[in-house]
């Protein structure tokens, strides 16, 4: 089993990626694209080359960051959740629930955040709460305490 990379908040931990080799690839990609790679890479030295190769972004033509890593990298929790903030900032309200539903499906075991941004995408559209509550509860547990559905164990 591999283990989340986290980062411990005030209310509990915020997962940055499902394992370490894509959190690595994530920050070759962005370290890529920005003033700081050679330091990232430098860092991470031969086991970089195996997860990214400088300029497969550029060669990929996507243009956006958060496409490229959700389609060449892996889901991440901060990219599925701007993706939908975008989509309600351009008005597309059909798209920002369907993004907010898929983050809830088991991308993440374990982790309550998916379920408290949906809920607040739905109550922003005025969606009726006791649907969201039953889904919460009735979401498939993997031998968790309940507070590891809330993201604060």
């Amino acid at each position: 089993m591999e283990m989340p990379v986290v980062e411990v908040c005030n209310h509990g931990l915020w997962l940055l990626a499902k394992n370490v080799n894509q959190y690595i690839h994530r920050m070759l990609v962005e370290a890529d694209i920005s003033d700081y790679g050679d330091d990232v890479w430098s860092a991470v030295g031969d086991a970089g080359k195996n997860l990214y190769t400088k300029g497969d972004f550029k060669e990929s033509q996507m243009g956006d960051l958060d496409a490229y890593l959700l389609k060449k990298v892996g889901l991440f929790p901060d990219v599925i959740e701007r993706k939908t903030s975008r989509h309600l900032e351009k008005g597309d309200h059909v798209s920002a629930l369907i993004t907010g539903e898929f983050y809830t499906r088991d991308h993440f075991p374990g982790f309550g955040r998916p379920f408290v941004f949906n809920s607040e995408i739905l109550r922003s559209r005025n969606v009726d709460m006791t649907d969201v509550k039953t889904m919460v509860v009735t979401a498939p547990r993997r031998n968790q305490s309940p507070g590891d559905r809330l993201g604060v164990a």
